[in-house]
């Protein structure tokens, strides 16, 4: 009962806000989640062959749903707003359902105010207190390493090891120790791909070739060796890594993130409207939210999904991640329709429960 009533409350704010609420089905064809969940996720699929030989799984997660029935809909306008609700299915040791509820903005390029701020407005009206508001912004950490021409390969890895960057655990010097000697030996070696092994390991899933399916690990560590021309200089190397190590290390309140921020990079060329468009939503936030919604900026903290390319953002209370989303502005794409930004979020149901309780 408590569960319908929460749902209900949510599904008043969402339509209160002009989203349409849409069904999607459980079981999907696989490849609309092998192409950019990433490697956390892809480990929890259902996945399976349905008795007409199709690779099938049981629904993950809504957004690569949602995105595939827009895409199917052709909407003759945008933004387009899109809710729902419903289980989801993962293996893990926490439960194999959950129920999800959330928002997509699909077609508007200055939205993450407006999804951010319905995220909020629903956890208010459920009478949390005390909520906590992580935002990172992949998009800033890709366009550091766009000044520096890297591969989008080599971009993906970086970012997706970013914890280690931060950490200073990357083992950079290895890396281009490894990398250029596979290139001069024109072969890939056990000796000389421990740490490419390592690595690639986390980001497998990333590399899907419609016609070939998913590639191998061997055919990745491949294809880096052959984009090795990139970094023939190890100084831009090692300058690149010290930039996002210094980016991914910034936190705190909004303002001084911003300007810790532009500090760093003040010796790049700015990466178009990135940080703008990051500073203007955290004013909008701090306009106009309520005082007690704690807001911190952490640029190095990075989602499990793979396909956000923008702000990325997670509210937890009491320790307890009760919502998350980002914006994903390739995925569209990336299944098949135009190049469209989106912007979404997801309340994670099970958690919100066992805070009342």
């Amino acid at each position: 009962m408590l569960k319908s009533n929460y749902l209900n409350t949510i599904s008043s704010i969402f339509a209160k806000r002009s989203f349409t609420k849409i069904e999607t089905p459980i079981i999907e064809n696989s490849d609309i989640y092998l192409r950019k969940l990433g490697p956390e996720l892809a480990g929890q699929l259902y996945s399976f062959v349905d008795p007409d030989g199709n690779n099938v799984t049981l629904r993950p997660e809504f957004t690569s749903s949602v995105i595939r029935q827009f895409i199917e809909n052709k909407p003759t306008s945008t933004p387009t707003r899109y809710s729902y609700e419903g289980p989801i299915f993962r293996h893990n040791i926490t439960g194999n359902e959950k129920t999800q509820a959330g928002v997509e903005i699909i077609g508007g390029k200055d939205t993450d105010y407006e999804v951010i701020s319905t995220a909020v407005e629903g956890l208010e009206g459920l009478n949390f207190k005390n909520i906590n508001l992580k935002i990172g912004h992949i998009g800033i950490l890709s366009s550091i390493l766009d000044q520096f021409e890297f591969s989008d390969i080599l971009k993906l890895l970086l970012v997706q090891n970013i914890q280690d960057i931060k950490d200073g655990t990357f083992d950079q010097n290895s890396f281009y120790e490894e990398m250029s000697n596979g290139q001069e030996k024109s072969e890939i070696n056990n000796e000389n791909t421990n740490v490419l092994n390592e690595l690639i390991e986390k980001v497998m899933i990333n590399y899907v070739s419609g016609a070939t399916g998913r590639r191998t690990q061997h055919e990745i560590i491949l294809s880096l060796m052959q984009k090795w021309s990139d970094l023939d200089n190890k100084k831009s190397f090692i300058e690149a890594l010290d930039k996002l190590q210094a980016v991914s290390n910034i936190s705190g309140n909004p303002r001084e993130v911003i300007t810790s921020l532009k500090k760093v990079l003040i010796d790049l060329p700015q990466p178009d409207d990135t940080i703008a468009s990051l500073e203007t939503t955290l004013n909008q936030l701090l306009n106009n939210i309520k005082k007690d919604i704690n807001i911190e900026v952490d640029l190095g903290y990075v989602r499990g999904i793979s396909y956000y390319t923008g702000i990325i953002f997670d509210f937890s209370i009491e320790g307890t991640s009760v919502c998350g989303g980002g914006r994903y502005d390739e995925l569209v794409q990336i299944l098949g329709g135009p190049s469209t930004p989106a912007v979404g979020f997801a309340y994670d149901i099970e958690s919100i429960l066992n805070l009342k309780e």
